[in-house]
């Protein structure tokens, strides 16, 4: 398929969620991509002149953070996609992604220097009750312009967390901390027993296991996938799947 790579514009948005749709990104929406487009790159295939394909990156310190790779259904298995992501990545040798379970994703990010390096889980448990409420505070970590961003849509942000309830449950986007099982065990006691939580931890971090002897469960995973030397920070015990 003859393509041209060229960067999202405004108009192109319900196109691209259209797209991401297709993949199973339902939670896509304008101003995510807006985001993307000023911290990153947000770039898009297209073929006569129809949006085929949309991918995002955006940098994390010296790292290229691949954040979105989707290709229209009538489109895929024609390298549309590989070809975005080395555009993409172009002039960044220091490259990570969470990728979903998807054989070609997993391949695509492969043939860019990218190896699976372990699991992201997506946990799901209950709070405990009988804490203290969360006291919203400045952040004190790195990544301002993400939480920042989080923070626009209405999350909680505290010195060391970003969280949002919604549908009666709680999602925790974030947890940055040398303590994290302690600082997880305060947010969990922070909110009445029994409501719902859901939080995405690197399967090697101390917090994963300490979760699932809590009566936590895995409901889903993806892949971390990492040129040689990229490691995620050892505080970094909870993190967005799609933004780290």
């Amino acid at each position: 398929m003859d393509s041209t790579i060229r960067p999202v514009a405004p108009g192109d948005h319900a196109r691209v969620v259209q797209i991401a749709a297709e993949g199973d990104f339902i939670e896509c929406e304008s101003n995510y991509l807006s985001f993307i487009a000023d911290v990153g790159r947000l770039l898009c295939s297209t073929s006569e002149g129809e949006v085929v394909a949309f991918g995002g990156m955006i940098p994390v310190l010296d790292v290229a953070m691949v954040t979105d790779l989707f290709v229209a259904e009538a489109a895929r298995g024609r390298g549309v996609g590989g070809r975005l992501l080395a555009e993409l990545l172009d002039g960044r040798s220091r490259r990570m992604t969470f990728s979903a379970q998807h054989p070609a994703a997993l391949a695509a990010y492969q043939r860019e220097g990218m190896e699976p390096r372990g699991r992201l889980l997506y946990l799901s448990g209950s709070a405990l009750g009988g804490g203290s409420p969360l006291t919203p505070a400045a952040w004190m970590h790195d990544r301002g312009d993400l939480v920042g961003h989080l923070a626009a849509q209405g999350t909680t942000v505290t010195a060391n967390a970003v969280l949002i309830a919604e549908n009666g449950g709680i999602e925790v986007l974030r947890l940055d901390a040398p303590n994290a099982i302690d600082e997880c065990h305060q947010l969990l006691r922070a909110f009445d027993a029994g409501i719902s939580v859901t939080m995405y931890v690197p399967e090697a971090h101390a917090l994963a296991p300490w979760l699932l002897a809590r009566d936590f469960v895995i409901i889903d995973h993806d892949v971390l996938c990492t040129t040689a030397g990229v490691d995620l920070p050892p505080t970094l015990a909870v993190l967005h799947p799609g933004l780290a």
